[in-house]
């Protein structure tokens, strides 16, 4: 194996991991807020923009924990431009042990999740393909 050949394969293959892995806790993170998450109240009180991304749009939600604190949080899970708007009374999944690990309640997995996920495995089986034949 030529030693071009070998930075060929780390080029596609190292960032194809670092996707699938980041997809792929990201996606765990949904299930587990769906399947043991607690639910609460909740209100949009604003809507983060981020130039650049896609959805570039985080809804920051204030609700109340177990504890019956006053918890403003910003999603992690981005959405489109205008399926949320400040003022919206929302339910969301929160852990309970870490109150800013949250999701809105019926934002499940997307079409975008999974070929997020399919496209870093699809770079490390395009790159074992191309540099160990």
């Amino acid at each position: 194996m030529k030693s071009t050949d070998i930075v060929g394969f780390i080029l596609v293959a190292v960032p194809s991991v670092i996707i699938t892995l980041v997809s792929l806790f990201r996606v765990r993170q949904k299930f587990r807020l769906q399947r043991t998450g607690k639910t609460a109240a909740g209100i949009v009180i604003w809507i983060e923009h981020e130039a650049g991304k896609s959805p570039a749009f985080y809804p920051v939600v204030r609700f109340q924990n177990a504890q019956q604190e006053l918890v403003t949080v910003r999603s992690s899970f981005g959405i489109t431009a205008d399926r949320y708007k400040e003022g919206d009374q929302v339910t969301v999944r929160f852990d309970p042990a870490d109150s800013n690990s949250m999701s809105i309640d019926g934002e499940g997995l997307s079409f975008g999740d999974w070929m997020t996920v399919a496209f870093g495995i699809s770079g490390l089986v395009y790159a074992v393909w191309k540099y160990f034949p």
